[in-house]
Formats: structure tokens, sequence, C-alpha cells
């Protein structure tokens, strides 16, 4: 525009506004009548220009690209420059030295070193490491000493390991005295094993703001609670920021912090622990006892406990928390209980020993009502030996049966979820169930029930199992009445206990010897046996497992998980891992072994909220197909409950188990080789990449469970995983590989 008409425009805005509308009437008046090919030569037409494709070589020994294109793009002095973009790629050329090749199809993958980098996730792709807060998945090649069934849950839990101190010295910056071996001895009526300790020195020393648990296995609950305690010994070397405690978890899953007899010694304002805790630093092994009484619910399983920990803010080293030698003792009931047999032999051939009970069944109604005695037996059973219970409302005129023909123990009996399969209880009490004739209305005379046991043997074979040993007969103890056992409004009350010597007195409800012939009766009472005695469990860590930090598993055998090399040497297995020389496998180097069942357990995820999460791992199965494999299940409860990957045959699972009834996954999705073509036996063939879609679960903290089952025919090469976890896409900042 020259000068003369940019003054006309500067001052006549009002023209210049009219002229606009003008034009721009004409253009709207005007466009429905022109197509494409009819534009007049005033109509703006976009033009795209290129430079091509230009490259760039950087000079020698520089990590950056600098440089000015001049007369790049060219265009007429008539047209607007509206809009521009600019892509860049790096130049891939092959080299003619014989160098080392990396990446997803190269056998060195992306080895080297990573700092803050990941070459085993997202399919074997380079990328950068998962946030360090959220985990990271395992390649197995690093590990620490791990008790079987311990679980590890929160931020850090990963910090729990067994440490040997006298067999690899610890070192630490805190400057605090640590342990130079197991506290042994320390607690009386412990062994002297010495070696070793359950402590937070997984990942060395602590620092500010971690936090994490870890949790025992499940131990049965005595049925007598009484002075049932938990003793441990143990050693500090926190901070006065910090926090130790105990939890133990009740029967509506709810974790509560118990108190120690003696009190913590020290409070804590940090924001996950308990008001009382403990902190400092210890220079000895010191012990703690808490009672647990008031902690155990009626009808309560099980119980498990958990060690926790927290780290304040002050930035000084922590050397740890260190536990050892754990026992868990319940005094029980006082003994005494009703024996017919011998103590010391074979017991009396053509027995008819009556015992007689009076009991009272007032309000005693329901759905179900049931009636329980403890037994203990060491009889021959069948229809040869046996025990049979009968009652009477009519003060003894006549007798009816509650139990069914033969009596107990017929060919074996169930046990506490066991069954004994012959006349040997093998020293165990096992609660025998007799259902009552009534319900919700009880008989006339429900206040003075006689109840009558009878044991009756013939004239051979006077003992229990396949020879005499020991005492041979039966014992009874605790008599207990059931209202809606198994429901929610269960209830039970205990009618009789023998702790004391009964008087014999007709009518008496500790019983009385009953006869009515001339056959052996050998009823009486024994002041040294009795049911619900005393119980103690223990755990002294110097049996464990090696696994990455923060994964667990649970095994009482040799029949489990393992982690380490592998090879093929036997002719089983993939002979090498997917990555590195370390991956987990059932029975390494063999073929795995029949009735086997074993779980292996991630470490405990948090999924950030709206984050996409998926579990993977590299897989390498052959089992015996439908009978056998493997199989993966999801915990979003810190393991208190399960729940199997749904059954996905694109390439997940390869089948869905449905031949064998007894199996664990039996209508579930299992990975057990049977879609490797040609049959997955003597094949070679390398790890398949196996992922599941997390991210529906996103904001819960998760972790997975690998599942090995094997049944009583048929082993074969087993299964091998490895480069395992759960992978989170929320990422570092930056990071580096080098090769």
């Amino acid at each position: 525009m020259n000068t003369t008409s940019k003054h006309f425009a500067d001052g006549h805005s009002a023209v210049r506004t009219c002229f606009f509308l003008i034009v721009l009437m004409l253009a709207s008046s005007l466009s429905p009548l022109l197509s494409a090919a009819e534009q007049p030569e005033w109509a703006a037409v976009e033009d795209h220009q290129s430079t091509g494709v230009i490259d760039f070589i950087p000079h020698a020994n520089t990590t950056f690209v600098e440089a000015e294109l001049e007369e790049g793009l060219v265009f007429d002095a008539n047209r607007t420059f509206t809009d521009a973009s600019l892509s860049l790629a790096p130049i891939w050329g092959s080299s003619s030295s014989n160098g080392t090749n990396f990446g997803i199809h190269s056998s060195n993958q992306w080895n080297g070193t990573h700092d803050q980098t990941n070459g085993i996730g997202h399919g074997g792709e380079l990328t950068l490491a998962t946030q360090d807060s959220l985990g990271s998945i395992s390649d197995f090649e690093t590990t620490v000493k791990t008790a079987s069934g311990w679980m590890g849950v929160g931020d850090d839990h990963e910090a729990w390991a067994i440490v040997q101190p006298s067999l690899d010295t610890m070192s630490t910056q805190s400057g605090m005295l640590l342990p130079t071996n197991g506290s042994g001895a320390n607690y009386q009526p412990l062994t002297s094993s010495t070696l070793s300790a359950l402590s937070t020195r997984g990942e060395g020393d602590l620092v500010a703001n971690m936090t994490g648990c870890i949790r025992s296995p499940s131990y049965q609950t005595p049925a007598f609670i009484n002075n049932y305690t938990l003793f441990f010994s143990h050693w500090l070397a926190l901070n006065s920021d910090d926090a130790a405690w105990v939890e133990i978890q009740s029967n509506s899953g709810a974790w509560t912090p118990i108190s120690p007899l003696g009190a913590y010694n020290a409070s804590s304002t940090h924001p996950v622990a308990p008001p009382s805790v403990w902190n400092g630093a210890h220079s000895e092994w010191l012990n703690a006892t808490f009672l647990l009484d008031p902690h155990v619910s009626l009808f309560q399983e099980s119980i498990e406990v958990r060690f926790c920990y927290a780290t304040g803010a002050s930035q000084a080293p922590r050397g740890g928390w260190f536990v050892d030698e754990i026992v868990l003792h319940n005094q029980g009931d006082a003994p005494g209980a009703w024996f017919h047999g011998n103590l010391t032999g074979n017991y009396q051939p053509n027995a008819e020993g009556q015992l007689t009970f009076a009991l009272d069944f007032s309000n005693q109604t329901g759905q179900s009502v049931e009636l329980e005695i403890s037994s203990n037996w060491d009889i021959e059973g069948g229809a040869q030996d046996y025990l049979t219970a009968w009652i009477s409302f009519d003060n003894g005129s006549t007798f009816s049966p509650i139990s069914n023909h033969p009596g107990h123990p017929n060919r074996g009996a169930m046990c506490n979820g066991v069954f004994f399969n012959g006349p040997d209880s093998s020293n165990a009490w096992c609660p025998v169930i007799y259902s009552l004739p009534w319900n919700t209305t009880a008989p006339q005379n429900v206040s003075n029930v006689l109840l009558r046991i009878l044991v009756q043997t013939n004239g051979w074979n006077n003992f229990g199992g396949s020879a005499s040993s020991g005492w041979e007969g039966v014992f009874i103890d605790d008599i207990s009445v059931w209202l809606n056992r198994g429901t929610a409004s269960q209830s039970k009350t205990k009618l009789a206990n023998f702790t004391m010597q009964p008087s014999l007195n007709n009518g008496s409800a500790d019983g009385w010897l009953t006869y009515d012939g001339v056959a052996p009766n050998e009823w009486q009472w024994i002041a040294s046996q009795g049911n619900n005695g005393p119980t103690v469990a223990t755990e002294n860590f110097e049996t464990h497992f090696e696994l990455p930090a923060g994964w667990s598993l649970d095994a009482t055998s040799n029949r489990r998980w393992e982690v380490g090399a592998t090879s093929n040497s036997s002719g089983y297995g993939p002979g090498v891992w997917h990555s590195g020389n370390s991956g987990a496998g059932i029975y390494l180097d063999d073929e795995y072994r029949n009735n086997m069942l074993t779980n292996l357990y991630t470490p405990e995820y948090t999924l950030p909220v709206n984050s996409t999460a998926r579990l993977t791992f590299r897989s390498w199965v052959c089992t015996e197909a439908s009978w056998d494999g493997g199989a993966v299940s999801i915990s979003t409860d810190g393991g208190d409950s399960w729940w199997y990957l749904p059954p996905t045959l694109t390439g997940f699972h390869d089948q869905i188990s449905t031949v064998n009834s007894n199996s664990p996954f039996y209508g579930e999705g299992i990975i057990d080789g049977s879609n490797v073509i040609g049959g997955c036996e003597n094949t070679i063939r390398g790890f398949e990449l196996k992922t599941f879609d997390l991210s529906n679960l996103s904001g819960m903290d998760i972790r997975a469970r690998f599942t090995f089952f094997s049944d009583q025919l048929i082993e074969l090469d087993g299964w091998y995983i490895d480069d395992a976890g759960i992978e989170i896409d929320v990422y570092e900042p930056h990071g580096t590989w080098t090769s």
C-alpha cells in the first residue's frame, strides 16, 4: 500500500468499513453460484510448499544439531504466510562394522546401564522408567531373602527382607549400632538359631518419608483362647521422628494397632502411625510381649499380625528395624477328658462302654440345632469298634440314636477340613457333629436331656491303625450345642467341660457310668489329656527364599516357585531366560512334580487415579493340557481376597479349565501351553509376551498372584516367567540408557 492510499484509509475509517461490507455482501451472494473450478482471480487459494527432505549431519562428538537454513521456502509477494510446521526424524544408517546390536529383536535387547529408564516393559521398547514411587516390573536379576507366606504392603514395603548379619555384614550411614547376629536364644524357650532376622534393610538404610508393613501368614485361632500372647525380639535403629508398631487383623478384615505389655516408648504424630509407637536406637536385642485375648473375636478362624514402620522428615539415614524369634502361644484350657480304652496297650474286646450326661438345652432353638463333641481316637473303626451317641427325653426310659450307623469313626472322618482316611486321628482333637431332633420348637423336658455315649468293640484287632502303639481307644471332651452353624446368626454354647474330676453321681453334667450287662466298660476320667490344650507357633526366619525385593511366595516344601538360572540340560524348559540370567519357574532344571499348588506374589502397586496400567510378563509354559497349568489372579485388599483374571482366549489364556473339577482353576482361564503350534513338548521357542489391561482398577492398591497347579499324573516342563509386574504409565521426567 502506497503512502496516499494509506492516508486515505487512515482518514476514512467509515468509508473503509463500508467498502468491506459491500465486498462481503457480494461474496456471500456469489458464493453459492461459484464452483471450485470457477473461482475469480481475486479469491484466496491455499498453496502448500515444502523444503523437501534436508539432511543435517552433526559434527563428530556433538550431542545436538544447530543449523540455519536460508531461502528454504519461496512464495509470491502477494501471498500471506499463514502457518508452518517442522518435522524431525533421525537418520538411521547401517554400520559397516560388526558392532553390537540392541533393541526389541536383538538378543541383547536393551542390556546396559539404565538410569530412570526401562528396557523390559512395553513389549521390550526402551522407555522412561515408571515413577519410582509406583514400583516397577522385575527381571529377577537382583534378589533378597524373604520368608514363606510373609507379604509386604504399603508404599515402601520392599524394604522388608531377611538379613544374616554374621554372613553378610551390614553397612550403614546412620552411625547406629546394628545387630551382628540373629537374636538366637535371647527369648526362652526357643533354641539357639542365630543366623537370620527379619528387617527393613531390603534396600539398605531407611531414609525420610518411607512407610511399609509386612503381614504374617494366617495362623489358626485356638478354639479356647486363654492367655494368648505374641512374643518376639527386636532391635531398633530409628530416629526420634520415626515410628514402629504392631497391628492385628480383626474378624472384619480391619487392621488395628495393638500395644505391648509395658507400653511403647514414644508418641507419634506421623499421619500413618498410631499415637503410641517405638522409636530410638537399641544396643541389644530386646523382648516384646502382646496379649491378644481382647483382640480375637468369637468364631474367628485365623489371625494375622503385621509389623509396620514409618520414617519422619529428618534427613539423617536410619539403620532400620529388626524382628526375630516370633512366638504365638496360647495357654488354652486345663486338661481333663473322658477316655474309653487302655493308656498302655490294646483296649478290651467285646466292650459295651456306656457313659451318660445330664444336659440342659433350655433356650437352645434355631433353624438348626447341633451337638458337638470333641474326640481324639485310635480305634479300629468301621463296623467293628465304634462310638455312637444317643439321647433320652424321658429320664432314660428310652434312648434314640443321633449318630449314623455304624458310628464314629467309621472308615475315616473329617477333622478341621482334613479327612482322616482311617481309624487314627493322629492325636488330633476333632469336632464330631450330630444333628439334634428339633429346630425352632424345643421338645418337652429339654432342660433335662440325657446323653449316652456308647463304645462297642468286637473280639479281635482291639487297636486302631496297623498296629498297637501307645494308648488305644477314644477320648471325648467339650460338649457344646450349635445354633444356626455357618450362618451370620450362629452361636455356640458349651454344656460340659471335663477339666475337674467328675463326681460320677447319677444326674451329673460331668457324667457317670451306666451298666446293663456283663461286658467291659472302660470309661475313665483322665487328668493328663484334654482338648484345647496349649498351642504354640514359631517363626525364626532361618528358612527363606531368594526373590526380588517386595515379591513373596508361600510354600511348605520344595514343590514351589523358585528364582534363579535355568538350563535345558535335562531336556525340560526353555533353556535360557527372555532377559538376563534369572527368572521365576517351577523346577528350573527339571520337570515339575505331581500334586503341586504354589503361589508367587508381585509387590503391591499403587495405581494413580485415572492412570492406565497393565499386568505384563514373559511366559514360557508346557504342561499336561487342560489338567495342569497356571493362572493369574488379582487382589485389591492387600491379599485378603483374590479374583482370577477373566478368561481371555485371544492371547492371554490358552483355554478354560473344564476337565478337572478338583482343580482350583476349574471354570477359569489357564495358561498351559495347549496353543503352541505342533505341541509344547520338545519345541524350541521363545517367551510369549502376556499383557492384561488393569486400567479399570486405577486409584487402587493392587498386586498379582501367579498360581501353578498339577494333578496326580503326567508332569512336563512347567511354567517359566520373566520381566514380570504391573506396568503403570506414569513416568520419570528424564532418564538415560548407556549400552
